[in-house]
C-alpha cells in the first residue's frame, strides 16, 4: 500500500479573511468599482466577544464616493468605533450643529460644494475643536502642505493604508480628548506668568516641600516676606490652600511639556 501525502489545508480564520477582503476593496481604484459595496456587504466583520474591549470613538466620514464611504465605514466599525457616513459636506455640517460630540472627522479633500480644506474652517467657525483627517487620491506635496496649514490633524492618500489610518484616528482622538486638560493647563500657565520673579522663586521652593522658614533662609529674606509672597500668589491664582497652589504649578508644567512634545509653544492651540 502506497503512502500518499495528503495536502494540509491551512486554516484561515473567517474574521481575518473578512478583514483582508475589506482591505482589498478599499485599496481598489476609488471610482468605478461597482463590486465594492456588494463584496463588503456580504462580509461584515464580526468582532469576537472574547477579544479585549477597545475604546469606542464617534467617527464621522465625509466621502462623496459611495462605495469608498461604505468600505471605510465598515472597516472603522470593525475596529469597534461608532461611525456615521455622509456623501455631502453640507449634510455633515447640518448634522454637526445638532450632534457636535464627534471625536474625529475623516474627509476627502475633493468634496463639493465644500472642499475638505474648507470643511475644517467651517467646523472651527461652529466653535468646535474636532480633529480632521483629510484623504485624497492625488498625493502631492502642495496638497499636503495646504491641508496641514488649514489645520488638518493629518493627511493620508489613496490607496488607503488602513493600518496607518487606524493609527492616525487613534492619535487624533487622543489629541482631542487632551484638549480640555491642555486648555486648563495653559490657563494656569498664563496665571503663573503674572507672578513676579521673586514670587516664582518662592513657588518653586514651596513645590519642593520647603517651609516658609526654610525658604526664607534659602532666598535670604525674612519669614514675614515669604509669607507675604505666598499670600499674594494665592490671591493672584485664586486658590485657598497650599495643595491647590501646588496643583496649578504641576498642571502648568505638565501642559507645557505636552505641548513641547508636540512641537508647539504655549501660544499655540494643538
Amino acid at each position: 500500500m502506497r503512502n500518499e501525502s495528503v495536502p494540509i489545508r491551512k486554516h484561515r480564520h473567517p474574521e481575518q479573511e473578512n478583514l483582508n477582503l475589506i482591505r482589498k476593496c478599499l485599496r481598489a481604484p476609488p471610482r468605478g468599482n461597482s463590486s465594492v459595496q456588494t463584496m463588503i456587504g456580504r462580509s461584515m466583520v464580526q468582532k469576537n466577544s472574547s477579544e479585549p474591549s477597545t475604546p469606542s470613538y464617534k467617527i464621522a466620514i465625509v466621502e462623496d464616493d459611495r462605495d469608498l464611504l461604505d468600505g471605510m465605514s465598515k472597516y472603522v466599525k470593525s475596529l469597534g468605533h461608532r461611525v456615521r457616513g455622509f456623501t455631502s459636506p453640507v449634510d455633515f455640517l447640518g448634522a454637526l450643529e445638532w450632534t457636535p460630540s464627534i471625536d474625529c472627522v475623516i474627509a476627502d479633500v475633493r468634496l463639493h460644494p465644500i472642499s475638505g480644506v474648507e470643511l475644517i474652517d467651517r467646523i472651527a467657525k461652529l466653535g468646535l475643536s474636532i480633529p480632521v483627517v483629510l484623504i485624497t487620491g492625488f498625493a502631492d506635496v502642495e496638497t499636503a502642505v495646504k491641508a496641514m496649514k488649514a489645520g488638518a490633524f493629518d493627511f493620508i492618500s489613496k490607496p488607503l493604508d488602513l493600518d496607518r489610518l487606524q493609527s492616525i484616528v487613534e492619535n487624533a482622538v487622543a489629541s482631542r480628548r487632551s484638549l480640555p486638560f491642555l486648555s486648563e493647563a495653559l490657563s494656569d500657565s498664563r496665571k503663573l506668568s503674572e507672578l513676579t520673579a521673586r514670587q516664582k522663586q518662592v513657588l518653586d521652593l514651596v513645590c519642593e516641600g520647603m517651609t516658609s522658614k526654610e525658604i526664607a533662609l534659602a532666598l535670604d529674606m525674612s519669614f514675614r516676606t515669604v509669607e507675604t509672597h505666598r499670600a499674594t500668589m494665592m490671591s493672584k491664582l485664586g486658590v485657598t490652600s497650599l495643595a491647590q497652589l501646588i496643583q496649578i504649578k504641576m498642571n502648568a508644567d505638565l501642559g507645557l511639556k505636552v505641548l513641547a512634545d508636540r512641537g508647539l509653544g504655549p501660544g499655540q492651540v494643538p
